[in-house]
């Protein structure tokens, strides 16, 4: 009797040894595959994110920046000019980055092109004026909304296709990346899905996606 309970004992601490070292093998095997699995969406989440400026390479890029401005109404004569100021806002298109580009031909020193667009003669009041008039000085300026109007979405897909391909040729763990969708958002950002088999192509850690989205540089 004894010799029986001793069997059955030493039976179920081999089976009991046997399932703890299968659960720790499974468990060391999961976390390699999320580490690898983690690795290769960062690897491919950057060739995503370059993918993505691709695409708005393609585009035309259009913008509505809200301008700050302080407007200054002068009168006097003789050398005895008085201001009054009067601050107001004023919504400005713009279509490409040289709305940033700064000119010379301010009437008080250089002014970038969201100013002149509105309407202002600078961006530094220079404290006193000369000559009556009105003077519009701006202040500042935010993006208030943006628009991409996009090439043939073949043209995108392919653009899209090439960078992805390119910044993934050199990754091992990477392998048949492609582009799954391609999508334009109200705001001008576009947003890139794409897909990617990961070596060594653990079970349920042999693929990963992601979706990277670039905004107007404006």
């Amino acid at each position: 009797m004894t010799r029986w309970w001793r069997d059955e004992s030493g039976q179920a601490l081999v089976f009991s040894a046997l399932v703890l070292g299968l659960l720790l093998l499974l468990l060391a095997f999961g976390m390699i595959g999320l580490g690898l699995l983690a690795s290769a969406r960062a690897a491919l989440g950057k060739a995503a994110d370059a993918a993505a400026l691709a695409v708005l390479g393609q585009s035309t890029i259009g913008a509505t920046l809200t301008v700050s401005y302080a407007d200054y109404t002068c009168q006097g004569a003789d050398g005895s000019v008085t201001c009054s100021v009067t601050p107001g806002q004023t919504d400005v298109p713009v279509s490409d980055a040289g709305a940033f580009t700064t000119s010379p031909g301010g009437a008080f020193g250089p002014i970038p092109g969201w100013a002149a667009a509105a309407g202002c003669m600078g961006t530094q009041w220079p404290r006193s004026v000369d000559v009556a008039g009105r003077y519009r000085i701006c202040t500042g300026q935010r993006l208030a909304s943006a628009s991409v109007s996009a090439a043939d979405p073949a043209i995108l897909q392919r653009a899209a296709q090439a960078w992805l391909e390119a910044n993934v040729r050199g990754d091992g763990q990477l392998y048949g990346a492609r582009v799954r969708a391609i999508t334009v958002g109200t705001d001008g950002q576009v947003t890139v899905v794409a897909t990617a088999r990961v070596r060594p192509g653990l079970l349920m850690f042999d693929r990963t996606s992601v979706a990277e989205t670039a905004w107007p540089g404006l």
